[in-house]
């Protein structure tokens, strides 16, 4: 059994001199006691082995599960800096997130600070379901700096109550 577009290992035992795999859909060769077989749905091999003019065997069936369905969910996907940044993930059992300047995050939800806006960009989520098969997805987010400014007044100094010009 392996997930769907992932390669298993497929070995023939003996004292053979030749093997011949068939058929060869989803085979890296025909040819030789150790193949690699990664089909897109369930398909059964036949392996045969060849010594003096004599021959023998045997089949195997290779079963293919799908992968899950990973879905982002980002509940505010456009933020200020300093702002809390909510990352939710849904398909799998074990959830695994790399963002922008190559930040690991593992979790179902995951929350951090956006004190910075080089955390905008691009977030993948790999999910592994409870086959061990895994797929991946994306989403973007977009943190905006804050704005500059400052208060400018001429009259600075003063007595209790204070009030200024600005």
């Amino acid at each position: 059994t392996t997930c769907l577009y992932n390669q298993i290992p497929l070995s023939a035992m003996g004292d053979a001199t030749s093997y011949t795999w068939s058929p060869a859909f989803g085979l890296s060769s025909i040819y030789g006691s150790s193949v690699y077989a990664s089909p897109t749905s369930q398909q059964t091999y036949s392996v045969t082995g060849s010594l003096n003019n004599c021959t023998t065997s045997a089949i195997l069936t290779v079963s293919v599960l799908s992968l899950p369905n990973p879905q982002i969910i980002i509940p505010k996907s456009q933020l200020c800096q300093n702002e809390i940044i909510y990352l939710i993930g849904r398909g799998g059992v074990l959830f695994d997130w790399r963002g922008p300047q190559s930040s690991l995050y593992s979790g179902q939800t995951v929350s951090f600070t956006a004190n910075s806006i080089s955390l905008s960009g691009t977030y993948t989520l790999t999910v592994t379901d409870s086959m061990g098969c895994k797929a991946s997805v994306t989403n973007t987010l977009e943190v905006y700096p804050l704005p500059d400014g400052s208060l400018v007044g001429s009259k600075m100094q003063s007595c209790v109550p204070f009030q200024s010009d600005f």
